[in-house]
């Protein structure tokens, strides 16, 4: 399944939440609800296209952020949150 321009921002959304993770957080319950609106099969295809570009990781069946996730997050999250 391909990703519709929907899921990019869910792709996002998916990395705020793995980098709170990462940094012992809990996400925001707004970002949790929004995720949870998509359905398994965009759910699979978002995880799919970050595994392909290097943006996550599976670690012994845990999602994990990489560094190249992180420079997209922090990134995505300035422009997001600043209006650059």
């Amino acid at each position: 399944m391909s990703l519709q321009p929907a899921d990019t921002y869910a792709a996002f959304l998916l990395l705020h939440i793995l980098h709170y993770d990462a940094a012992g957080l809990e996400p925001q319950t707004s970002i949790l609800l929004l995720l949870t609106e998509l359905d398994e099969a965009r759910k699979t295809a978002v995880l799919g296209e970050l595994v392909e570009i290097g943006a996550i990781r599976s670690d012994n069946g845990k999602w994990r952020i990489t560094d190249y996730g992180e420079r997209i997050n922090k990134d995505f999250s300035a422009r997001s949150f600043h209006g650059d």
